[in-house]
């Protein structure tokens, strides 16, 4: 049970990974940021608490941003509505 829920998971992962890539980017450049700014002598530890949250929130709107222009979050979440279309039918509004 444990082990379909970790693959369910990781499978969910490499799906969003593959559909919305500019928020991965957007994501990845936000942390290695966040590890270049932790690694400034003295006063890396201190901002690093503060703005390693925001360059991540940063990174990611960013690139969310960026795949809404590109039609690309769009088309896999009218993908993942199209999965879930049947189940519509059978619940009362």
């Amino acid at each position: 049970m444990v082990v379909a829920v970790g693959r369910r998971i990781v499978a969910l992962a490499v799906w969003l990974t593959e559909n919305t890539p500019n928020i991965l980017l957007g994501v990845g450049v936000a942390l290695a940021l966040s590890t270049l700014l932790g690694a400034v002598p003295i006063l890396g530890a201190v901002l690093n608490v503060f703005l390693s949250k925001l360059l991540l929130l940063i990174g990611f709107t960013a690139g969310a941003i960026e795949d809404i222009r590109m039609h690309a979050m769009k088309d896999a979440l009218d993908r993942v509505a199209a999965r879930f279309a049947p189940l519509k039918d059978g619940l009362a509004a």
